[in-house]
C-alpha cells in the first residue's frame, strides 16, 4: 500500500495518495512514450575498428637503403676531392670528342670525293650506238619545228642520263653540266663535245640568248661524230 503524502494548497491539505497515483501514471505514460520513439537511440553503438598498424619499413630494406645512402656519400667525397683534375680530364674527352666528329666528317667527304674520282677513270665511254640514233632521230623531229633550243637540251640531258647508267658514282646533284665534262670517265673527244653543248645550253638558259639553227647544227654534228660517226660496233 503506497504512503499518503498530503499537499499543502491555498485552500488547505489535499490527500497525497491520489495525487501521486495520477502523477505515477503519467511519469510511466511519458517514459513509455520516450521509449517508443524510434527516432531516439537507447543502445550504445558498436565501438570503432581498430587503426591499422603503421607500415614499418623492413629491416634488410633499411640496411640496403643505408648502403646506397653511404656508397653515395662516398662517391661524392671523392668527387669532391678529386674534381679540380676532373674537371680538366672532362674538357680533355670534350675536345677529343669534337675532333673525332670533325674527322669522321671530314673523312666521308674526302672518301665520296675518292669515289667520285675512281667513277671518273678513263675508260672512253660512249653511248651505244643504236641508242644514240635514236636521240638524234628525236632532237631532229625537235629542229624540224623550229624548237633548236629544246633539241639541243635533248641530247645534253638524254646523255647526261647514259653516263649516270653507265657509272652511277660519277653524277651528283651539285654537278652542273660543264663539270661533267670534266669527268674523265669521258674521252677527251666526249669531253669537247659536252663543253660545247653545255655551253649551248647554259648560254640559252641562263643568258636568255636565242639558240638557232647555226647552234643547233653544231651541237648535233659534234654529238654524231661522237657517238655514231666513229662507231665500229
Amino acid at each position: 500500500m503506497l504512503p499518503t503524502l498530503d499537499f499543502a494548497t491555498d485552500n488547505g491539505v489535499v490527500e497525497g495518495s491520489a495525487a501521486a497515483g495520477s502523477a505515477s501514471q503519467e511519469a510511466v505514460a511519458a517514459w513509455r512514450g520516450v521509449r517508443d520513439d524510434s527516432s531516439i537511440q537507447f543502445d550504445q553503438p558498436p565501438p570503432p575498428e581498430p587503426p591499422d598498424p603503421p607500415f614499418e619499413t623492413p629491416e634488410w630494406l633499411k640496411a640496403t637503403g643505408e648502403s646506397i645512402s653511404d656508397a653515395f656519400a662516398g662517391l661524392g667525397a671523392a668527387l669532391t676531392g678529386i674534381w679540380p683534375v676532373l674537371q680538366y680530364v672532362l674538357l680533355a674527352l670534350l675536345a677529343v670528342g669534337v675532333f673525332a666528329l670533325i674527322v669522321y666528317i671530314g673523312s666521308n667527304i674526302i672518301a665520296d670525293r675518292r669515289k667520285l674520282d675512281d667513277a671518273t677513270v678513263d675508260t672512253g665511254w660512249r653511248p651505244d650506238a643504236k641508242a644514240a640514233r635514236a636521240l638524234l632521230e628525236e632532237a631532229d623531229a625537235l629542229a624540224a619545228k623550229g624548237e633548236f633550243a629544246e633539241a639541243i637540251r635533248l641530247i645534253l640531258w638524254r646523255s647526261i642520263e647514259d653516263i649516270t647508267k653507265a657509272e652511277p658514282r660519277a653524277i651528283i646533284p651539285s654537278n652542273t653540266a660543264r663539270e661533267i665534262s670534266r669527268f674523265t670517265i669521258l674521252s677527251d673527244h666526249a669531253r669537247n663535245v659536252f663543253t660545247m653543248i653545255a655551253g649551248h645550253v647554259e648560254r640559252g638558259i641562263f643568258a636568255g640568248q636565242s639558240l638557232g639553227r647555226e647552234a643547233w647544227e653544231e651541237a648535233r654534228s659534234a654529238y654524231d661524230s661522237f657517238a655514231i660517226a666513229g662507231d665500229a660496233r
